[in-house]
């Protein structure tokens, strides 16, 4: 066969790949050629091509091997290269046996290939972590398990946006709470220790309600503390 660009080349092959019910991944690309200043060839393979590492494998669940992005040494594969005197990509090798069962028809769609997630499912998903509703339910109102994501995707939406707004403000987006906060009830509190450098190394706050409680009781129920296991390796310390 022959094509236009080895990205065709792939988009073919990964339509392939889900009409069999198999995963597809670029292997490598080589710009093998002297005076050619881009890719001139593409080994693309199953998704299960490779050898997990022992311990790896020791720890995979046996329930789970089915899994499609478990590798297991498949020989599937497909290679181009590009033709100078063509100005095309051509199929130099085909390779269509596979050592392990496919997905089923009814999963087919689940597989990482098909995985879409749209702008309105993403929009809902954040619509009910506000409001406080299970996110698990975001998948079912698309049509369950007829779509192309499923719950883990939508949390997993959620955490790229909580980790985006953290590292484009950081520090900034801590103080922006905080300020909000105050503003919506003058008895929030909130201070922030610097280091001589002026980076901020530790943050205290408590909402008003917490403040009338500690008055009239003055007793601390429970402290607990969640030592450097997030991101920026700080303990979290809540008094309650």
């Amino acid at each position: 066969m022959i094509f236009n660009s080895y990205e065709e080349a792939y988009d073919y092959y990964t339509e392939y790949g889900v009409h069999e019910r198999f995963g597809v991944r670029i292997r490598s690309t080589n710009k093998t050629r002297a005076g050619y200043d881009q890719v001139t060839s593409a080994h693309f393979v199953c998704s299960r091509e490779g050898k997990r590492k022992k311990d790896i494998v020791d720890r995979i669940d046996p329930k789970s091997i089915s899994c499609s992005t478990v590798q297991c040494e498949c020989k599937a594969e497909m290679r181009v290269l590009y033709s100078t005197n063509l100005g095309k990509w051509r199929v130099t090798k085909f390779l269509d046996v596979h050592n392990h069962k496919f997905v089923s028809p009814l999963k087919r769609i689940q597989l990482r290939l098909n995985r879409d997630m749209p702008d309105a499912a993403k929009n809902l998903t954040e619509v009910f972590n506000r409001e406080n509703i299970r996110i698990a339910k975001v998948p079912s109102v698309f049509g369950g398990s007829i779509i192309g994501f499923d719950k883990r995707n939508c949390y997993n939406h959620l955490r790229t946006i909580r980790r985006y707004e953290l590292e484009v403000g950081d520090t900034q987006s801590v103080l922006n709470f905080f300020q909000r906060k105050q503003r919506e009830n003058p008895q929030f509190f909130y201070s922030v220790q610097v280091d001589e450098e002026g980076r901020a190394v530790n943050f205290f706050w408590v909402d008003a309600r917490s403040c009338m409680a500690y008055e009239h009781f003055g007793d601390v129920v429970t402290f607990d503390t969640t030592y450097r296991t997030k991101k920026y390796q700080m303990p979290l310390a809540p008094f309650t």
